[in-house]
């Protein structure tokens, strides 16, 4: 695969992140069947991946979890799961209108019950959700679905501008407006970890391992159509 220059630069957690993806190609393979481009998707959250730690989200986030439950966002507001995606995040997503569709059989949606939504049971369902794969992929989901609709009439420069768009709001706010994401896109802002003093570009994180997929992807079709010559 050809080498980005992240590979390098952000050392032992970039391949770990890289195979989490490969082990779970399956799944976001299924991303496909509500229009979504894998490769984009796992472009988007691969820097949050690479920030990603089990041993974290195990040990250190339990107590947050236990606030949370109890107490909502306010109190405690954290980023859980390989994907890294806050309650705030999921919250924002379950009250958004004309997506009721994306949430049928998980009962959440802006059509609930909203003291159930606000209880510390809906909460702790909530969270549940959110320490599954699957349970996250239905948020990225409903997340590429709303920023599609909000977006719709938008037109991209280029795939990469839509990805590198996309891959701003998923980090830093979704609901922001369009001029104060656009202006994060240019920014460096981003830590793989919390005892890094290096900031970097988020974007520029997305693009270059999209690259290397659309890269992968080209090479694989390029064996399959030899074997059958």
């Amino acid at each position: 695969m050809a080498q980005g220059r992240f590979a390098s630069l952000l050392g032992r957690d970039y391949p770990k992140a890289e195979k989490f993806l490969q082990e779970n190609d399956s799944q976001f393979r299924k991303l496909a069947s509500f229009g979504i481009v894998p490769e984009e998707a796992m472009a988007i959250v691969f820097p949050e991946l690479i920030r990603y730690s089990d041993i974290s989200n195990s040990l250190e986030v339990l107590a947050l979890q236990v606030m949370y439950v109890q107490f909502g966002t306010q109190y405690s507001d954290f980023s859980v799961g390989p994907l890294q995606m806050k309650p705030s995040f999921a919250e924002r997503l379950e009250s958004e209108p004309g997506l009721t569709s994306h949430w049928v059989g998980q009962g959440v949606g802006p059509d609930q019950d909203r003291d159930k939504f606000n209880s510390s049971s809906g909460r702790e369902r909530r969270l549940e959700r959110l320490t599954r794969l699957d349970g996250q992929l239905t948020y990225l989901t409903v997340f590429f679905k709303w920023m599609d609709q909000r977006y719709r009439s938008q037109t991209w420069a280029s795939r990469e501008e839509k990805i590198r768009f996309y891959a701003t709001a998923y980090n830093s706010g979704y609901w922001l407006a369009e001029d104060r994401i656009r202006k994060l896109m240019r920014q460096s802002y981003f830590k793989t970890s919390s005892m890094s003093n290096t900031a970097y570009n988020y974007g520029d994180i997305a693009i270059d391992y999209y690259r290397r997929l659309i890269y992968q992807r080209q090479q694989n079709d390029k064996k399959s159509f030899g074997s059958i010559k």
